[in-house]
């Protein structure tokens, strides 16, 4: 599941129809708390949560999920790609006191108000930014992810001075083969 239509994300068709051959699905909480037991999560150093097939933060239960591995390893680093365009302040406050200091979010955001849009489709450009800066408000670290296109590449010095006057710890700018 996600919040957005990336024109050449292969959950979909060309930002529109829904994959037919990736069904829309959710792992069960009680899947995932079986899979990564206790004994298995003491083990670990980091859980990766990345959008690449959807977006982690469209699970119905996926603070929950975040609380259980939480619970299971208080110093595992909780490591989550978003496009941050969904929920309200109160989850990114509840996400930051959970991941607390190990850990960080990724937020996809490729361009300002004016071009964030023409690859996250259906990402509204104002909400990622209240939500991310909820996020960091909380004591969240958050780094900014921005895919470089053609029509964003002119923006880059001034996404990186706002990601800095709202806290992001870094900014990430990442070439791509996509877009026609």
């Amino acid at each position: 599941y996600c919040n957005a239509g990336c024109p050449q994300c292969p959950r979909n068709i060309n930002g529109g129809k829904i994959n037919p051959y990736m069904p829309l699905q959710h792992l069960p909480r009680q899947v995932i708390n079986a899979t990564f037991d206790e004994a298995l999560v003491q083990r670990l150093t980091q859980i990766f949560f990345c959008g690449s097939y959807g977006d982690p933060i469209m699970h119905p239960e996926f603070l929950e999920i975040l609380e259980d591995f939480r619970n299971k390893n208080p110093h595992l680093w909780l490591y989550i790609h978003t496009n941050g365009g969904v929920h309200d302040a109160k989850y990114w406050t509840r996400m930051a006191r959970i991941i607390g200091a190990y850990g960080k979010i990724d937020f996809g955001i490729d361009g300002l108000s004016d071009t964030n849009h023409l690859y996250r489709q259906h990402v509204k450009f104002k909400k990622v930014m209240e939500n991310a800066q909820a996020f960091i408000d909380a004591g969240g670290r958050a780094q900014w992810n921005c895919i470089v296109f053609e029509h964003n590449e002119d923006q880059l010095k001034e996404i990186k001075q706002l990601a800095f006057e709202m806290g992001f710890i870094n900014v990430q700018f990442r070439s791509t083969g996509r877009f026609f």
